[in-house]
């Protein structure tokens, strides 16, 4: 047989199976040979120890070289698989997902019954191998394991070997779904009372035909400040790209709940079938929201069988965080001519009503005057009043542009009605991120620029720090004048008269006098 056969020594497409048998791990007769098992593609060596392997020999052969090109003569299938003799000199000059290779590692498996392995490994690695052909099975899959257990392995031996297994693992991302123009972020800014609407997008491993028992589930936490509103869509695809609806899948969570815990499940129809799922799901921020740095996060996971026949033991993926944040305007009023702060100060904010609104009759709007224009507006805070610091504070507003007008002045101030244009900005740093299989921080603007095509070789987000400004300060800083004292008209003429005509009345009382003492003398 031609050296071609040596190239079975990788993944023949067929399940692996938990066979069950309790067996000893015989010695290894008396070879001289290794056979290393490395991970292929994102499935590192290390994760390859601690899972258990099974070697077992299907036939001997003897290596010769003929024109400069190695070849196996002399094939003799061992027991328990001396039926297999044809099935095994078939497989000259097949590849390894060959159909009949395929055939032949199932067919060996059914034949192994209650034998005991050549070798059993946990450390990824047999020695002392004699040549000849052999199958190698794995037999226990590490819970912590993220990829699946591996298909039966087949290889020829006449040397040291390495094979490596061909498996797949599963992943999740979490994005949300801009409102401005749909595209998919880490990290967004909108006001109490706004629908956050997130997408969790992530794969689903291969699995046999047969398998069973398979689960499959996406888990959602969200924050107390977000209100879970409810699942837009489950979609699922092989491509990646053309999608449909999910046939049939199971979940929890109530509507209407702060804080929801929400889960999705795959049916094990889709499982099997669909290579990719996508569900968007929506959340409404409320009153309990954090302002400022500390956000609102929403994670993900996914947990999913990791046994390639199924029916065994399952693997959580780590959290995938996304964070939503909401601000809050802060004004400082103070003295215009000391700087004092003054209290007692009172404003409605006001933002500038977009084109849907003015066209729907149904959104109340008022009208202020903004550079000498009337422009129609949306009140969103009312009765934001300055405390003994002269600080006011409006909680819970998107980034953007706001006029704040005074209703009530400070005692002794007169009012000022003139709109203030307030500036409520965020800017972020750089975000934290735990690797699963991609490294390295990330900005948050280099973060919502990820797609989420590779969601089984992720960095999982855990924080995005994020600094609100009022005006590029702490604070919106808007003065008031203290009221005048004016004089009263008239006031100082009063006065004179006054005492004009107090004198006017003493000297009537002196002439009285002077002539009462006259009319007496005369007498």
């Amino acid at each position: 047989m031609k050296r071609t056969l040596k190239k079975l020594a990788a993944l023949a497409s067929a399940a692996i199976m938990a066979l069950g048998v309790a067996t000893t791990a015989l010695a290894a007769g008396g070879g001289t040979n290794t056979i290393t098992i490395t991970g292929s593609g994102e499935a590192a060596s290390a994760l390859i120890i601690g899972n258990t392997y099974e070697l077992y020999k299907l036939a001997d052969f003897d290596v010769s070289t003929l024109s400069g090109e190695t070849v196996y003569t002399n094939i003799t299938a061992v027991a328990p698989f001396t039926s297999l003799q044809s099935d095994i000199e078939a497989l000259n000059g097949k590849n390894f997902n060959d159909d009949k290779a395929v055939e032949l590692a199932e067919a060996a498996v059914d034949l192994i019954g209650s034998n005991s392995p050549y070798d059993t490994t946990t450390t990824g690695s047999f020695s002392n191998v004699e040549e000849g052909y052999y199958l190698i099975v794995e037999t226990a899959h590490g819970s912590n394991d993220a990829y699946i257990s591996t298909k039966y392995i087949l290889v020829a031996v006449d040397g040291n070997e390495t094979v490596e297994i061909k498996t797949s693992k599963a992943g999740v991302t979490k994005k949300i779904v801009s409102e401005h123009d749909g595209t998919l972020e880490d990290a967004d800014t909108v006001a109490i009372g706004d629908t956050v609407t997130y997408q969790l997008d992530a794969t689903i491993p291969t699995y046999d035909a047969d398998a069973t028992s398979l689960t499959y589930t996406l888990t959602d936490t969200m924050s107390a400040g977000l209100t879970y509103a409810g699942i837009t869509s489950v979609k699922v695809s092989t491509d990646n790209s053309s999608w449909v609806d999910a046939t049939s899948y199971t979940t929890t969570g109530s509507t209407g709940t702060a804080g929801a815990t929400v889960t999705v499940s795959l049916s094990e129809n889709d499982i099997k079938n669909y290579s990719y799922v996508s569900v968007v799901l929506t959340a409404t921020l409320n009153d309990n929201a954090e302002t400022g740095a500390t956000g609102n996060p929403n994670s993900v996971n996914l947990t999913y069988s990791n046994n390639y026949y199924g029916g065994g033991g399952s693997y959580p993926t780590p959290w995938d965080t996304v964070i939503t944040y909401t601000g809050e305007l802060v004004i400082k009023k103070t003295d215009g001519s000391s700087g004092d702060v003054l209290e007692g100060a009172e404003f409605t904010i006001y933002r500038v009503a977009t084109q849907e609104e003015i066209d729907d009759s149904s959104v109340t709007k008022e009208t202020i005057k903004i550079n000498e224009t009337d422009t129609l507006v949306i009140a969103v805070k009312t009765g934001v009043t300055t405390g003994n610091d002269g600080l006011a504070t409006a909680k819970g507003l998107d980034a953007g542009t706001y006029y704040a007008v005074e209703t009530t002045a400070p005692t002794g101030y007169s009012l000022d009605e003139t709109p203030v244009k307030i500036e409520l900005k965020v800017t972020s740093s750089a975000i934290e991120t735990a690797t699963t299989g991609e490294g390295g921080s990330k900005t948050v603007e280099e973060a919502s620029s990820a797609t989420s095509g590779s969601a089984a070789n992720s960095a999982i987000t855990t924080n995005y720090p994020a600094t609100w400004t009022s005006n590029d300060g702490t604070s919106a800083g808007i003065t008031n004048n203290a009221g005048t004292t004016l004089p009263g008209t008239g006031g100082i003429g009063t006065t004179l008269f006054t005492f004009g005509g107090l004198a006017l009345v003493i000297l009537a009382a002196v002439m009285f006098i002077v002539y009462t003492k006259k009319q007496r003398k005369q007498a």
